[in-house]
C-alpha cells in the first residue's frame, strides 16, 4: 500500500468535512528522474508529480495522482479524463450538498450537468474563460468597466447568482 493511499484512506476518517471546499491542482515538486515526474512548463513552479486534490483549509481530504488512468465509469459518460478525476474525488465524499470552489481549468457545461445529477449533489461554482468552453448566454456577464474617479469606485459592486436549473434544462 502507497503512501498516497494511505492517506486518501486515513484523511476522510481524521477530518470531518465541513460544506465549503474546494478543487485543485497540485505539484510535488522534486529534482531527479522518476517515470511519473510531469514536466511543468507553463509556470515556474518547477517540474514534479501533479494531482487533483480536494481540500479545505489548507488540508488535502483527498487526491488523484494525474499519472494514474481516470476511472473508465466517466470516461464513458462523456467526461475527459480531468473532469472524471474530479468525480471521483466527490465519490469520496460521505454527505450531500457541499459546495465546491473551482478554477478555470475545471469548469464546463458538461461537467456541471453530471455533478448536478452526481448522488452526493455537489454544488460547484468558479470562474471560466469565455473561450474555454460552452457558457450559456443566460449566464454571462459583461466585464465592468473600471470606474472613473473615487466617488464613485465606492458605488459599484459585482456580485453573480446562478440558478442551476435554469442552466442545466
Amino acid at each position: 500500500l502507497s503512501f498516497l493511499k494511505w492517506l486518501n484512506y486515513i484523511c476522510p476518517l481524521i477530518w470531518l468535512l465541513s460544506i465549503a471546499f474546494s478543487i485543485n491542482k497540485m505539484t510535488m515538486r522534486f529534482q531527479g528522474k522518476h517515470v511519473d515526474k510531469r514536466r511543468i512548463t507553463y509556470k515556474n513552479e518547477g517540474d514534479g508529480f501533479q494531482a487533483d486534490a480536494l481540500c479545505q483549509y489548507g488540508f488535502r481530504y483527498q487526491i488523484y495522482m494525474r499519472n494514474n488512468p481516470a476511472p473508465l465509469k466517466c470516461i464513458k459518460e462523456g467526461l475527459s479524463p480531468l473532469h472524471s478525476r474530479e468525480m471521483a474525488l466527490f465519490d469520496s465524499l460521505r454527505d450531500c450538498y457541499h459546495h465546491c470552489a473551482m478554477d478555470n481549468l475545471y469548469n464546463s457545461a458538461v461537467f456541471r450537468k453530471k455533478e448536478f445529477n452526481h448522488k452526493f449533489k455537489v454544488l460547484c461554482h468558479g470562474v471560466t474563460r469565455k473561450g474555454m468552453c460552452v457558457i450559456p448566454s443566460s449566464v454571462k456577464q459583461e466585464e465592468m468597466k473600471k470606474p472613473q474617479g473615487t466617488n464613485q469606485s465606492k458605488k459599484y459592486c459585482q456580485s453573480s447568482y446562478l440558478r442551476r436549473r435554469s442552466v442545466l434544462s
